[in-house]
């Protein structure tokens, strides 16, 4: 498979700049990105799909913990240990060794995570060889959901918004079982586009993006007297300042890997998890510096880019999305009749070639990260609430625009109009939950469908 072409430079190019320039602008993130570019994605082959989105999820954990360090601001949920140590070390006037260490830890994480992969891929292999197996599905599924109905302790809640994203998915006619759902309650005869159930794109802007930007609606940026230049950087001094973290890298990496496959959560769960850890451990040497500990930050920017790639594997390997933007991602590849998995990703040798670029990607980022965000944070003196409702304006044209591709641009319009005042009543949980049951819903009904036909004939 030939993949160095000029067309996937340009892609490779787009996606780390776009990821760059999210990654510090809080309220917008991966999954609005996703639908920012859900037309264009659509024009993609698989890998170019694949590339743009590892381009984007890993550029943006390095901008987002420079705006982080040197403002207070986190661009992702995962750069949060680098407002509270990166930012206390850039108002010490250490901000250049902070911005430095992380980013050398970020692409140190990214290496260490693709060949554990690697090196762990025969054995992944042999085991997801066996997901065909109706059973293992059904196993890995009720994994899937557990997670994420446990993941905290509002676990009532999400037994209920999860039931809400399995009950929205069942709209329409579903192919296994062959059922039409809920005919007695909807009226499929007076709209027959019903009969193909709710499309992704309105469900996600009513239930994911219009809850986020309005919980972020009062965020406030203080760029006011902040010196994002750093003077001439020496890279042997940086190097040496990092490898005084290295250990703690080394941890940090080991809980992303791990931390990157639970559903939902992955890179804030890795960043966070590492950064608690090491603040522990340094705690209890009685070396930790709380006014701002840069061992503590390498560790949360290293596990954050293991995690980065290692959250794609289930996607990958057995076509199971376990993020919201994996979920759209998914439904892209899909609406194109690509087929994702092990057979298509790893036999065919595209794996190989996608760790490749995953690593261009992160020196490129590496080398353009805080020198590019400091234009970029010119952006903090529009209002952020113009900046939303821009943001917003241009979903709604996408709605328009990706519906009228489907030849349902009102159908899109009414699903949305009908779901937003559910989302808006659901803005301060985990809509997020509900969006992962809606796209597992099929894959779902269809192994348990299996399931008990099997032990009916048994």
């Amino acid at each position: 498979m030939e993949t160095f072409s000029l067309i996937n430079v340009g892609i490779l190019a787009m996606s780390t700049l776009t990821g760059i320039l999210i990654g510090v602008l809080p309220g917008i993130g991966i999954v609005v990105t996703m639908l920012l570019f859900f037309p264009l994605l659509l024009s993609f082959d698989l890998f170019q799909c694949l590339m743009f989105y590892l381009g984007v999820t890993s550029a943006s954990q390095f901008s987002g913990s420079v705006t982080a360090t040197t403002i207070g601001v986190p661009g992702e949920a995962s750069s949060w240990p680098a407002v509270k140590e990166g930012n206390a070390l850039f108002r010490r006037g250490q901000g250049d060794f902070a911005i430095s260490s992380a980013a050398m830890g970020s692409v140190f994480g990214a290496g260490i995570s693709a060949l554990s992969v690697i090196f762990l891929l025969p054995v992944f292999l042999e085991v997801i060889r066996t997901f065909y197996n109706n059973n293992v599905q059904i196993i890995i599924f009720g994994i899937v959901a557990s997670i994420i109905i446990f993941l905290n302790r509002r676990v009532f809640q999400n037994i209920l918004l999860f039931g809400l994203g399995i009950l929205l998915g069942t709209i329409g006619m579903n192919q296994v079982p062959l059922k039409l759902m809920w005919k007695d309650f909807l009226p499929y005869d007076r709209f027959p586009d019903l009969y193909q159930g709710l499309p992704l794109f309105p469900v996600i802007l009513a239930l994911f993006v219009v809850p986020t930007l309005i919980n972020n609606w009062g965020i406030k940026f203080d760029y006011n007297n902040v010196d994002l230049s750093f003077g001439k950087l020496k890279l042997v001094k940086h190097i040496k300042k990092y490898l005084e973290s290295f250990w703690s890298g080394v941890r940090g990496s080991a809980i992303g890997s791990v931390a990157g496959l639970v559903p939902h959560v992955t890179t804030y769960l890795a960043s966070n998890v590492a950064y608690l850890i090491e603040k522990k451990i340094r705690i209890k040497k009685r070396s930790y510096n709380d006014q701002g500990d840069i061992q503590t930050l390498t560790s949360a920017e290293t596990a954050n880019n293991s995690a980065a790639f290692v959250q794609l594997m289930p996607l990958l390997l057995i076509g199971i999305p376990i993020t919201t933007s994996e979920a759209i991602l998914l439904t892209i590849l899909e609406t194109n009749s690509f087929i994702i998995n092990y057979t298509t990703t790893i036999e065919t040798g595209m794996f190989n070639e996608l760790v490749v670029w995953f690593i261009a990607i992160n020196l490129i980022s590496f080398c353009l990260a805080w020198p590019l965000v400091r234009y970029v944070n010119m952006i903090y003196k529009i209002p952020v609430k113009i900046l939303f409702a821009i943001t917003f304006a241009i979903m709604l044209l996408l709605l328009g625009y990706v519906g009228a591709q489907n030849y349902q641009m009102w159908y899109y319009f009414v699903c949305f109009i009908f779901l937003l005042p559910l989302g808006v009543l659901l803005r301060k949980t985990e809509t997020i939950v509900v969006i992962i049951a809606f796209v597992l819903q099929d894959k779902i009904f269809a192994a348990v469908t299996r399931a008990l036909t099997i032990w009916s004939i048994n």
